[in-house]
């Protein structure tokens, strides 16, 4: 404990393979992206940089395609607001493609998850039994 309380205290930087480490406390919130405690998922300037790059490639790509643009980058930009475009689903488009994944589901598929989920449920008695015994 006191050497938690130290790591905690000590200021002195430390790097592991060029990357920073701190030592935070449990309660301290960090952001999950980046990692910094100095703000939280919701306002990281990673994602706000992401998304005003796709917007600027978007822009880029529509223009070069209404000038017809031929330079070196094109096919890159090109491909860039493809992928941009394919991510951005319609809620109504993400839900059609749930309900294919679940009906093209094999009976064999079924029964080997089945037999897998027998298993464990009989494991998870054996130990749930164990447990009961050691208690009584």
């Amino acid at each position: 404990m006191q050497e938690a309380t130290q790591l905690l205290r000590d200021k002195t930087p430390i790097y592991l393979k060029d990357n920073h480490i701190m030592w935070l406390s449990p309660e301290t919130k960090t952001c999950h992206i980046c990692q910094g405690k100095e703000h939280l998922a919701a306002n990281c300037p990673r994602i706000q940089e992401r998304g005003r790059n796709e917007k600027r490639i978007l822009k880029l790509s529509e223009l070069y395609k209404k000038k017809h643009v031929n330079a070196d980058n094109v096919g890159t930009i090109y491909k860039k607001a493809e992928a941009i475009n394919s991510r951005r689903k319609s809620y109504l488009d993400a839900a059609k493609g749930l309900s294919l994944r679940t009906t093209n589901v094999s009976p064999d598929n079924i029964e080997a998850r089945l037999c897998h989920l027998e298993k464990a449920l009989g494991t998870i008695q054996v130990v749930l039994e164990k447990l009961i015994e050691k208690n009584a």
